[in-house]
């Protein structure tokens, strides 16, 4: 409970068992921090993020896919964009299970929010070409709210374009036909390399070519 006390982003810790199997669960609602009865503890162990975790050895550390947070297979609401961190746990030298920590990216999100500048956009899409952040947040998470919405619905490009290692810099066009420079960078993280993010910066050419005629006179 101490850790969840400190991490404001924390809202939840589990230990569960090799089938996935919740133990033990705290979390943390609207302030308050209470050991969730054993009788609603659930069963994890078909979900992508424990079948990828439970494959750490010892002192791996694992990050999930940033998705929003289910509960028995319904999104929970308020609506929270999640990232999951799990390590081992081992006794006797046999794995015993996980321990789940779940944080809250909606602190994370306004900063975001708070990023943008004239004619400059920024967004987070996974190798999918899902929006995992855009300004207008109800194009995220298409996958799980059943929206459809990708990346490539509001620009012409496919997520081959934009699957590059490292970093990158090319010009996209989007469906109204308004053309764009953007830098690409591509992030692996979690430390089997099971997950990518792709960050993307536009930027209007137009007022880009505006902005370099206003600095030449």
């Amino acid at each position: 409970t101490e850790m969840l006390q400190n991490k404001p982003s924390y809202f939840q810790i589990a230990i569960l068992d090799t089938r996935g199997k919740e133990i033990i669960k705290v979390i943390k609602k609207q302030g308050k921090i209470f050991q969730v009865p054993k009788g609603e503890l659930q069963e994890k162990g078909n979900l992508r993020y424990f079948q990828e975790a439970i494959l750490l050895k010892k002192q791996q550390f694992y990050f999930s896919e940033i998705n929003l947070n289910e509960e028995n297979s319904i999104i929970d609401l308020p609506e929270k964009p999640t990232l999951r961190s799990a390590t081992p746990v081992y006794k006797n030298n046999q794995i015993f299970g996980l321990v789940l920590i779940k944080m809250e990216l909606s602190a994370f999100y306004k900063e975001l929010d708070d990023t943008y500048a004239e004619d400059t956009r920024l967004y987070l899409i996974d190798d999918e070409g899902q929006y995992l952040y855009n300004e207008d947040h109800q194009k995220e998470f298409g996958v799980q709210r059943k929206t459809g919405f990708q990346f490539k619905d509001d620009f012409r490009t496919s997520t081959e374009n934009l699957n590059v290692s490292g970093e990158s810099a090319n010009d996209f066009v989007d469906n109204q036909g308004n053309s764009y420079v953007n830098y690409i960078k591509n992030i692996s993280y979690s430390q089997n390399g099971f997950h990518h993010i792709f960050v993307i910066s536009t930027n209007n050419t137009n007022y880009v070519l505006e902005s370099a005629r206003q600095v030449r006179t």
